[in-house]
């Protein structure tokens, strides 16, 4: 019987996982077409309303705090050899790059936010987590009107996103799983999702501006749709994360799903891997010329998602499964 609830509990988390991975890479090539499609610029707002959230929520579901050590170097070392990556592909392929060591725009953030939220939540164990909920959620609503709190040291990211990380630490799993298995509550969910998608789609233009606040690192002071009344655009966009984000937990298969359960358990490769490969489409024009069209457009994002499929094969493995073995040695 625990068996069965274990391997149960598996499926739809890495389920879970592997979708919104492939919403990740999917997101990054919409990215390069928002200038000239407005198509682009709904999927991005509506992939950005919640999949780092709820990836993040997920991390601190799992959340235990042993192996605290541990898991902050591997985080760590992962970022840096992520960034190096980056850096390395842009400079041989012929585009500007700039190695920061200690902030960052693009994906390495994850790898040290997460890192931050690891040791932060250990820190904090012995505290009431309702408090600490309570602060982690008022203190993006102030922090975002002082222009400091941005990329530096990943801090917007961090306070912007860690009451979700919390929210995971808080929840008991079996509450997502029965909450999974009610008829009802999928239909409901599915109609959320499929309304908010709507809306991205039908009201691009409106809902747009909100890709500043649903990737987490501006201030509001440097956003000028949202200097006065940033902190209430805010709350606005927490609610549509936890709404949404609830919805595709509640709306995800619990049944193990080929391919597709395993490479859930292989997220952390494909996010290592996709900004290469995107820079290398980029350099080769690709996008560039399959945007023109309806067709091409829809095209590009298939490619989005056939690459999250191919980096999720065992060619790709490393190096964040080597860093992973060579870190677990640590005992702390």
């Amino acid at each position: 019987m625990v068996k069965r609830k274990r391997n149960r509990r598996i499926y739809i988390f890495d389920n879970l996982k592997f979708i919104l991975m492939a919403l990740v890479v999917v997101g990054h090539f919409a990215d390069a077409g928002i200038a000239v499609s407005e198509t682009y610029r709904s999927l991005f707002v509506f992939i950005y309303s919640f999949h780092m959230p709820l990836f993040l929520y997920l991390s601190g579901l799992f959340h235990k705090n042993s192996g605290i050590l541990r898991k902050v170097i591997t985080f760590i070392t992962l970022g840096y050899l992520s960034k190096l990556l980056i850096y390395v592909s842009r400079l041989l392929l012929g585009f500007d790059a700039t190695f920061y060591f200690f902030k960052d725009g693009s994906l390495p953030w994850y790898m040290f936010v997460l890192a931050m939220f690891i040791g932060t939540s250990y820190l904090l164990r012995n505290t009431d987590k309702r408090i600490v909920l309570g602060v982690s959620f008022v203190l993006p609503l102030i922090l975002g009107y002082f222009s400091g709190i941005g990329d530096f040291l990943y801090l917007s990211r961090f306070f912007v996103f860690y009451p979700f990380y919390l929210l995971g630490e808080m929840t008991p799993e079996i509450v997502l799983i029965n909450l999974n298995k009610m008829k009802a509550v999928k239909l409901i969910s599915a109609a959320v999702i499929v309304i908010w998608f709507i809306i991205c789609l039908t009201q691009a233009e409106t809902v747009y501006p909100l890709r500043y606040l649903f990737t987490g690192r501006n201030p509001f002071v440097l956003l000028e749709d949202f200097k006065v009344w940033g902190f209430f655009w805010r709350i606005v966009c927490y609610l549509i994360t936890s709404l949404v984000s609830l919805a595709v937990i509640c709306v995800v298969p619990r049944k193990k799903i080929p391919y597709i359960t395993d490479f859930g358990k292989k997220t952390l490769q494909v996010y290592f891997w996709q900004t290469t490969f995107l820079l290398i489409f980029r350099r080769l024009g690709v996008h560039t010329w399959l945007i023109e069209t309806a067709v091409g457009r829809w095209v590009w994002i298939i490619m989005g998602l056939l690459v999250a499929v191919l980096l999720s094969t065992k060619y790709f493995s490393f190096p964040t499964k080597q860093v992973s073995a060579l870190c677990a040695k640590i005992k702390k």
